[in-house]
């Protein structure tokens, strides 16, 4: 059977009565009731709906009542349970009716004055003032005003008071009606929900554990406000066509889990781009890119580094990358290391309870890393002038596929290739030491002019890569993205030059577009 609201209720009569009804019936226990209609005398009750017979139902059943048309029987437990055809209905007055909503606010309600005032402050203290139903969290705390007693319909007893009440119990209603453990802080729609609407779907048990998860779930928000306060940047824009959605629940559930809290609810969105400049490769990306640079760079100053007009500079970072290799390296560069950086990788494959979604480390995060899960290889120097980086963290490619040949190559390398090569810090920490390994033979030994790079790995790491590209690595780095693929080819699509970034400057290749970034 529906369980339906006082409102609902009569709605649903009103229908059935506009589709034929003639007789109604109220199956009724001590807190709830059921209602059901037939054309006429003799034939089967079709079931209309259970739940709060409140004013608005009443309103609709009164002209019904005046006109004997509306019967009652009495029951034990739970309507839905209970076979209609085995029931004696009786008529039944608009008097007796309302005798037994008294009745019913009786045993919903309780007796006022048995929760005293410190059983009443240990239970909205425990609910942080707000209702405790899951999916809820309405805000009570107006109704608990100092000096006054709170409104009692907003502490709702797990075990009800009354032994006839909902999830009534004879042997221990009356030593529970007491007891803060046995009291939830509900709203009054969530309140009659549990009691009225649909009390056979809430029984003790269900929520007990409720009230418990939330009393943890409030502990441990109040508890984030410990946390240092990091500003968040999100590297985002629309990736190849593929909307990129953001959930800011999610970005603050995951910084928790690093032990951090937003600093400001509207984190920084750097280098966006709408859905008519998505594709990396095609000829006018990177020139409205250009464009939106010289406003956005900026802004990012004023996050990190604070500004003349009194902002103040971020001590800590929270990075959320979803972007193009090449933007995620720039925004890299950009960030820098001139403060505490939090790197966060979006996990495809994250559990969907998991604590910040697709942000959280997965749960099998290393704690540790063997040193040689990244390694550095190299190429016998050959004293050109230029060489090759590849980064192969997610996946190795054939050499026939690389935009540059006849270089000298360095190339970093995971043990196991794979999207799920950053699995926790400590993968960062070690590619770091690996990056400033390859970065050290490039420039100081082999002191090349230029570098071209392709990579091939996480998000977290092409902004960890280009966090390394600071001032002091004076070596031009020209990045390469994959074109994509025309429909129906069974063809690699090639790779093409996207942007060069110089120590204070990051051009757009064969061109003479150019925007400062010191």
């Amino acid at each position: 059977m529906l369980s339906l609201t006082d409102a609902q209720l009569a709605a649903a009569l009103k229908t059935a009565s506009q589709e034929g009804a003639y007789e109604y019936l109220l199956l009724k226990n001590a807190y709830q009731a059921g209602i059901y209609s037939r054309p006429k005398s003799g034939a089967e009750w079709e079931e209309i709906g259970a739940g709060d017979l409140d004013a608005a139902a009443v309103a609709q059943l009164k002209p019904l009542l005046a006109t004997n048309r509306v019967f009652a029987a009495d029951i034990e437990g739970a309507i839905a349970a209970f076979d209609v055809a085995l029931c004696t209905p009786m008529p039944i007055k608009l008097t007796q009716l309302k005798e037994w909503q008294a009745a019913r606010d009786a045993a919903t309600k309780g007796r006022k004055g048995e929760v005293d005032r410190a059983t009443e402050f240990e239970v909205a203290s425990l609910a942080a003032w707000r209702c405790q139903m899951e999916g809820c969290g309405e805000p009570l705390r107006d109704h608990f005003s100092a000096g006054r007693r709170a409104n009692y319909g907003y502490l709702a007893h797990i075990v009800a008071s009354s032994p006839s009440g909902p999830r009534g119990d004879p042997a221990t209603s009356a030593a529970l009606a007491t007891v803060a453990e046995n009291i939830m802080l509900l709203c009054d729609k969530c309140h009659r929900l549990i009691d009225r609407v649909a009390p056979d779907s809430y029984c003790a048990d269900r929520l007990r554990a409720m009230r418990e998860q939330n009393i943890v779930e409030v502990n441990r928000l109040l508890g984030t406000l410990r946390f240092p306060a990091a500003r968040a940047i999100v590297i985002g824009g629309n990736i190849e066509g593929q909307n990129v959605g953001f959930n800011l629940r999610a970005v603050e559930q995951a910084m928790w889990g690093r032990k951090l809290r937003l600093a400001d609810h509207t984190p920084l969105r750097f280098m966006s781009n709408s859905s008519n400049a998505s594709v990396s490769t095609q000829a006018h990306y990177w020139q409205t890119l250009f464009h939106s640079l010289g406003m956005e760079i900026p802004a990012l100053r004023n996050q990190l580094g604070g500004n003349a007009d009194g902002t103040a500079a971020a001590a800590q970072i929270a990075v959320f990358p979803t972007h193009v290799m090449s933007v995620l390296v720039l925004a890299g560069r950009l960030i820098g290391n001139s403060t505490t950086v939090h790197l966060f990788q979006p996990n495809r494959n994250a559990a969907p309870d998991a604590l910040g979604e697709r942000w959280a480390w997965p749960s099998s995060e290393r704690k540790s890393v063997d040193p040689q899960r990244f390694r550095v290889e190299a190429d016998p120097p050959s004293g050109a002038k230029e060489a090759v980086l590849l980064v192969y963290l997610t996946a190795v490619l054939p050499d026939c596929e690389l935009p540059v040949e006849g270089l000298p190559t360095v190339r970093i390398v995971a043990d196991e290739p794979s999207h799920m090569a950053i699995g926790g810090q400590p993968d960062l920490d070690l590619l770091a030491v690996k990056i400033d390994e390859a970065l050290r033979l490039l420039q100081d030994t082999w002191r090349v002019d230029r570098i071209h790079c392709v990579l091939i790995a996480p998000a977290s790491a092409c902004v960890l890569f280009g966090q390394k590209l600071q001032a002091r690595h004076h070596t031009p780095v020209r990045l390469y993205e994959r074109e994509r693929a025309s429909a129906g080819s069974q063809q690699k699509a090639a790779f093409v030059p996207t942007i060069d970034i110089f120590p204070d400057q990051v051009n757009l290749p064969n061109s003479s577009s150019s925007i400062s970034i010191i």
